[in-house]
């Protein structure tokens, strides 16, 4: 029997202890009870499961048991754990909790992880959900509990409690609603109604870095830059970042503009590089596109090249991205009066700004 603390934020995170608890064992099963999901969080997560020495395991040897309560869950991410296996993720009083947009009479909120491989079984408990403050920044603790399978009589209290989890989750399971494509379109609706993006609930992963607590965006602006699933802003002339005769294709946003796109509202030294994205134009199909901060003390993002990819140029036009999951977006060019209803949209919900340029931007 092994018994380890997670005690964040140190090396002994809880994204750690997953990936020890995981180690070398052949054919682990994965169970996880969260009461909500972030796109932020995901990512690091799938990218532990799937290691080389574990490679199989996503997504047939994994269940995802969550909830609806109070809109934390990000859609973009069940959309991703759909796509990977639409049979293994189940939402607690799902159908119920849609009734009552998303308000819970009872709310879920477990932060379990179960691993059932061929040496071992392993339960991690904490205090983070599925996110990226959960997994390894934020301040959390919990425990870890490993037993082998064979082993002395010591081994036999650690065995029953890892089965007295295993049990409460396949209870779970079996109680929960199976998550299906209008389940989650439902739950999308309600996600993005003005009521919730004017006033989107907090998470963990929502934090005020140093650089905005002076004049910067607000708290409340970044989690709805977290929550929104469009943005757009008017360009004017575009940096020529591939020489003179030709259209550039690497625009500025404003700092933390990243919190949309799927980065961490954390402060970072200039030319640092935030994350790889995909992105489409008119179906042009995702072309790969990077996210940075730049030195002139803004985030630069690169788009689809012009004419390959892309449109003709970027220069004077409303551009509109569109999440399709934590890492595609597409790209549309608005028009005049596209241009108005998004605004329209974006004030309705106090989600409008202004650079020092005077270029609009704005979220919805």
């Amino acid at each position: 029997m092994q018994i380890e603390a997670i005690l964040q934020p140190t090396k002994t995170s809880t994204l750690e202890q997953i990936k020890q608890s995981l180690g070398s064992d052949e054919n682990v099963k994965v169970d996880v009870a969260v009461a909500y999901i972030t796109s932020s969080g995901l990512k690091p997560f799938l990218k532990a499961l799937s290691s080389d020495n574990i490679g199989t395991l996503i997504p047939q040897r994994m269940r995802w048991i969550t909830s609806f309560d109070y809109l934390r869950t990000d859609p973009a991410a069940l959309a991703k754990i759909l796509e990977l296996d639409s049979r293994r993720i189940r939402i607690v009083d799902g159908q119920n909790s849609l009734k009552r947009k998303c308000n819970p009479l009872k709310p879920f909120h477990p932060k379990v992880f179960l691993f059932d491989g061929k040496l071992k079984r392993s339960v991690v408990v904490g205090s983070g959900n599925l996110s990226y403050s959960g997994l390894s920044r934020g301040h959390e603790a919990g425990l870890v509990l490993r037993s082998k399978r064979k082993g002395n009589t010591k081994n036999k209290t650690a065995l029953r409690a890892v089965s007295q989890f295993s049990g409460w989750y396949g209870k779970l399971w079996q109680e929960s609603d199976i998550l299906t494509g209008q389940m989650l379109r439902e739950y999308q609706k309600i996600y993005d109604s003005s009521e919730n993006l004017s006033r989107p609930a907090i998470t963990e992963d929502d934090v005020m870095p140093e650089s905005e607590v002076n004049g910067g965006l607000s708290l409340e602006n970044l989690t709805q830059l977290r929550a929104c699933r469009r943005f757009w802003i008017q360009e004017k002339n575009v940096t020529k970042n591939r020489g003179v005769n030709l259209p550039g294709n690497q625009i500025m946003l404003k700092r933390m503009s990243r919190v949309f796109f799927g980065v961490a509202a954390l402060d970072v030294t200039p030319d640092t590089h935030l994350k790889d994205l995909w992105i489409e134009y008119q179906s042009e199909g995702f072309r790969h596109c990077t996210l940075s901060f730049s030195n002139n003390n803004m985030d630069k993002l690169t788009l689809p090249i012009p004419g390959d990819g892309g449109p003709q140029a970027y220069d004077d036009r409303c551009l509109h991205f569109e999440r399709r999951s934590p890492e595609r977006f597409t790209l549309r060019i608005l028009n005049k009066q596209e241009k108005q209803k998004a605004i329209a949209a974006s004030k309705k919900i106090d989600g409008d700004f202004k650079l020092k340029s005077g270029r609009e931007w704005g979220v919805y």
